[in-house]
């Protein structure tokens, strides 16, 4: 095992403030997922006086950014406060073609998050989470045909192992009616609330496709930009603020549905957020996550439905696979046969898959974003800092 530190080609060690800041992520990527699950099960009273539910997909959408863009303030604020150390150099100009270069992203989890959200609502969160997952295998197969960085013998057993793996999560929700009676009620359950699972998969698949997208954009165009973390995000978050707001909401608005004729009304849902204070609670805590784990970029996180059923321990499995399948990838679990691994400098861990999966969860956010790019920019950071 290597000694810490970054000299001589050695990775840092696990030092306790790292470990506590990835518990600190953990904690945030579980709960962000669990209080919005929380929220869209809630029933309150809608604009017309009505007791209602509380899905509406669109607006958490519009949470997430907001959560996001409240790292503006954030770099503003540390920018400020370096400005008056003399010793410590100014961050580089991002320049208005830069600005453009990281709102572009914003377009692709724009639709992740929007179509990942609207998976939620038909599927567990512990089977929703694991699915996102999926991002592993199609920003590997993206990485090895678009942007011409083959994959070893080891990377393509380690994909195929994940892709098992999903599958395994995938079969999970749609064994319900074949488990015992006392342990096959989730199918049945979500069928009787209205919710469609292969439909609830079949979108959460689509939005992980576009959160795989992003990464693979964020690889080939923004790799090599000096940009600050908080900066990063807060960029990306404000222009699918503005998005959400002026183009996905009327679309929703437009569009007919169930929410008063709308697929989802937005007085509806502002009168049901301003008069519930328990779901403005809830949502208040969704967002400040969603900040925190952006800023920590930790997005790699997973949960268990909170009744253990026959399905449960099928998706414990297809957790074990994925994750080994994971270990493979990354070059850290040798399989006889296919030669030495060799480990990635940076793991293909999308931040989605939780964002977050986080595999983002990010996050868009759920969660989220740009680990391996954030990971990048932190390092220059960290490294423009030191020259003193």
């Amino acid at each position: 095992m290597g000694k810490g530190g970054h000299g001589g080609g050695e990775e840092p060690s696990c030092s306790p403030a790292a470990a506590a800041v990835f518990l600190i992520a953990l904690f945030a990527g579980t709960f962000c997922t669990i209080f919005c699950k929380a929220a869209m099960g809630l029933t309150t009273e809608g604009f017309t006086g009505e007791m209602e539910g509380t899905k509406f997909p669109v607006f958490f959408t519009f949470a997430m950014f907001f959560g996001m863009t409240m790292a503006l303030p954030a770099h503003f604020i540390n920018e400020c406060v370096k400005s008056k150390d003399s010793s410590t150099p100014p961050t580089p100009a991002l320049g208005f073609k830069g600005v453009l270069l990281l709102g572009l992203p914003s377009v692709f989890d724009l639709t992740a998050t929007a179509f990942t959200t609207i998976g939620l609502l038909h599927i567990p969160a512990s089977i929703w989470q694991l699915l996102r997952g999926g991002a592993i295998v199609l920003v590997a197969l993206m990485k090895n045909f678009v942007l011409n960085d083959p994959l070893n013998k080891t990377q393509w057993a380690g994909v195929m192992i994940i892709a098992v793996a999903i599958a395994i999560v995938g079969y999970s929700s749609t064994m319900g009616g074949k488990a015992p009676e006392a342990e096959g009620r989730m199918l049945s359950t979500l069928a009787g609330d209205g919710k469609n699972p292969v439909f609830g998969m079949a979108v959460t698949g689509f939005g992980t496709l576009m959160q795989s997208f992003q990464y693979v954009y964020e690889e080939k165009v923004m790799a090599d930009m000096d940009c600050p973390p908080l900066l990063l995000i807060g960029t990306e978050g404000a222009f699918g603020f503005v998005l959400c707001g002026l183009v996905l909401y009327p679309i929703a608005y437009a569009l007919p549905g169930s929410d008063h004729g709308c697929y989802e009304n937005p007085f509806n849902t502002f009168h049901k957020v301003t008069n519930d204070g328990t779901l403005l609670l809830y949502i208040f805590c969704y967002t400040a996550l969603i900040f925190v784990l952006n800023s920590l970029s930790i997005v790699i996180t997973y949960m268990l439905s909170s009744e253990w059923t026959f399905a449960s321990y099928v998706q414990l499995a297809g957790t074990i696979v994925l994750l080994f399948g994971t270990a493979v990838y990354n070059g850290s679990v040798p399989l006889p046969g296919l030669g030495d691994p060799v480990p990635l400098k940076e793991t293909l861990l999308p931040s989605g898959v939780a964002k977050s999966s986080a595999a983002s969860l990010r996050l868009s956010g759920a969660f989220q974003n740009n680990s391996a790019l954030l990971q990048k920019t932190a390092a220059k950071e960290a490294k423009r800092l030191s020259q003193r």
